[in-house]
């Protein structure tokens, strides 16, 4: 979102105090985990949210803690780092940490999100759009009370839980009205840089210690400029006791020129205006990555810049086509509506005037620009190169026959579209940024992909495109695969609140799908040993259990490869794999009503002939089993 002005403000004076020695970032006093109970629970929690998650159903727990300690008020008046004008002021904010329940499980990943303020309250956007990455991968977020006005809509909501938070203006130099009356905005910069010292610590307060490697920063709109802000002015001074920095890497998103570029330094100051060189994030020393969306690409354009793979100066840019930037999936997965209110705050409406916030799902593409930022930084990988939107003129972009924008990071929902896309909608609120979609006419549809199978051959190949570029993770673009096959409607499917018409167990474990739909897989499957030289044909079986509510339901098989064929690393058999007496893809059983308990055997047979060349090793296929409806 973009900032919004929560109080009028009246300098008086503003007096800038030599720069200070800087020691290493230090790791503050942490209280927590807050306890969560019947009659008060954490803003924003997981399972209060709009929509609900069981975080413990995905092995991991979400803690509250308290951070407390000392941060420095600075200013910023030239390029370069910034300087200490009120050295020391005592403070405490809240975290939210959702993380691995098991340590052993983390990754050594910590995304820290300076929680987004522009509704008022705490918004958990990076959470809300990346939660399925940050889970497959075991990642920790930890999201960060960012701002004086979502503290106050804390004490409004809870006042006895948050009565310890604390942002008071140490040295008020000019004064400020509204909510923020009396606090420092500019404590936050500080507070971030501690959280980070915090999850790398082995403090005794720390329940990832010695677990967390890399810190990746992450802000969004309003804290996306604060990230920016931080990037070019706190990062040079946030050093740990080696002397490295605090943060490993950054990934700052839909902030960047005229659309949230920068935010004040402290209370009294404004942010730096456009052509200001304090704007310019370049030779940073770790990798950073921004993204805009379609929503406020033409607005931001003064964030442009090239890429750069120097290693002071590890750099991407990408603009998101598609993509929206107020989207729905930060309501669903932020406090509900009731907190909202009981916080002192308006509920963010869903719709605008030409209909609800679109769903595009922006995901799939941060998910794949994080594992970029993270393999840049560990591995020394360079991510794919930065994509703009092509401009027809400085505020007009180029659009394909669909109406669709040409340029920037593609994705399989504007490249085989089943609607047109648009970034800026009208009516209340932030709808201006919020975007809406154009669904294609049946007839239309019809024409694009004459069939449902010529539809999902195209939109396989553009994941497939898209994964090698490594545009989207191979997580993501086996689900967007899965969607096209089996989704209920054409286009994502995003809304939690809707049914799903299929769900998914990989072949090489076992799972347990929701309440209509239920699949069990039994052993693995091996043929044993194949012997060179000799025509033969391997058989092998394995089983299933089937539950069924619904009015039918189909049990099929596929290779997410879709070779169909077992490898041995760069070697494959000439013969295909057959599942249930077909070639991958294939269909295992039909049912035309409700079954209970169905056990199904899946026959595998593979063919080896004489003059077939087998290199030593094992051949082998994680295939994957699908139980779908079209009636849910």
């Amino acid at each position: 979102m973009s900032g919004r002005l929560v109080g009028a403000l009246l300098l008086v004076i503003a007096l800038v105090a030599p720069a200070a020695a800087r020691a290493a970032v230090p790791v503050p006093a942490v209280t927590g985990p807050i306890p969560s109970t019947a009659t008060s629970h954490p803003f924003g929690a997981a399972a209060y949210q709009l929509v609900p998650e069981d975080l413990a159903a995905v092995g991991y727990v979400e803690e509250e803690y308290f951070v407390s300690g000392t941060a420095n008020v600075y200013e910023w008046p030239a390029a370069g780092p910034a300087v200490v004008r009120t050295p020391d002021a005592p403070y405490t904010t809240r975290i939210l940490v959702r993380r691995p329940i098991d340590p052993a499980d983390s990754s050594g990943n910590a995304v820290v999100e300076m929680l987004n303020p522009s509704n008022n309250f705490d918004l958990n956007i990076g959470w809300a759009i990346m939660r399925k990455h940050l889970v497959r991968s075991g990642d920790t977020w930890v999201g960060i009370s960012s701002r004086p006005v979502t503290v106050n809509a804390l004490q409004t909501f809870d006042p006895q839980r948050y009565a310890a938070l604390n942002w008071a203006n140490p040295d008020p130099q000019c004064t400020i009205t509204g909510v923020e009356a009396g606090t420092e905005r500019g404590l936050v910069w500080d507070m971030n840089s501690q959280v980070a010292a915090w999850l790398k610590s082995n403090a005794a307060t720390n329940p990832l210690r010695g677990a967390i490697e890399k810190t990746y920063g992450f802000g969004y709109s309003q804290t996306g400029g604060f990230l920016n802000t931080y990037v070019n002015a706190i990062h040079p001074l946030a050093n740990d006791a080696s002397g490295k920095p605090i943060y490993d890497g950054y990934f700052i998103t839909v902030a960047g020129g005229n659309f949230v570029g920068m935010v004040p330094i402290n209370a009294c100051r404004q942010a730096p205006p456009l052509n200001d060189p304090r704007r310019i994030t370049a030779n940073v020393g770790v990798p950073v990555i921004r993204t805009m969306s379609q929503s406020d690409y033409i607005s931001g354009i003064a964030a442009r810049r090239a890429d750069s793979d120097e290693p002071q100066d590890r750099y991407r840019h990408y603009e998101m086509a598609g993509a929206a930037h107020a989207s729905p999936f930060e309501l669903y997965y932020s406090a509900r509506s009731e907190d909202i209110v009981k916080a002192g705050r308006p509920v963010p409406p869903f719709a605008c005037n030409e209909g609800t916030r679109s769903r595009f799902p922006t995901g799939v593409l941060f998910d794949a620009m994080l594992q970029n930022l993270d393999n840049w930084v560990r591995n020394g990988t360079p991510p794919p190169p930065g994509r703009m939107i092509e401009l027809a003129t400085p505020s007009t972009p180029v659009v394909d026959a669909h109406g669709n924008v040409v340029g920037g990071v593609r994705s399989p929902y504007v490249d085989v579209p089943t609607s047109t896309w648009f970034g800026n909608a009208t009516g209340a609120s932030f709808c201006f940024i919020a975007g809406y979609e154009v669904p294609f006419s049946a007839a239309k549809l019809q024409q694009l992909y004459p069939t449902k199978a010529d539809y999902v051959a195209k939109v396989t190949a553009s994941v497939r495109s898209l994964v090698a570029q490594r545009y989207l993770t191979e997580a993501d673009g086996r689900d967007i695969i899965q969607e096209a096959n089996f989704a209920c409607t054409p286009g994502p499917v995003t809304d939690p609140r809707l049914p799903i018409c299929w769900t998914d167990a990989d072949g090489d474990v076992s799972g347990t799908v929701p309440a209509t739909l239920s699949l069990t897989l039994g052993p693995n499957v091996s043929f044993g040993a194949f012997t060179p030289g000799v025509t033969k044909e391997y058989t092998a079986t394995t089983t299933a259990n089937v539950i069924s509510t619904a009015g039918d339901a189909t049990l099929s098989v596929r290779d997410p490869t879709g070779t169909g064929h077992l490898v041995n690393g760069a070697y494959s058999l000439p013969e295909p794999l057959l599942v249930a007496g077909s070639a991958l893809p294939a269909t295992v059983k039909t049912y035309t009503g409700p079954v209970s308990n169905d056990p199904v055997t899946i026959a595998f047979s593979q063919l080896v002939k004489a003059t077939d060349g087998l290199r030593t090793g094992t051949y082998s296929k994680t295939l994957t089993f699908t139980l779908s409806t079209t009636t849910p």
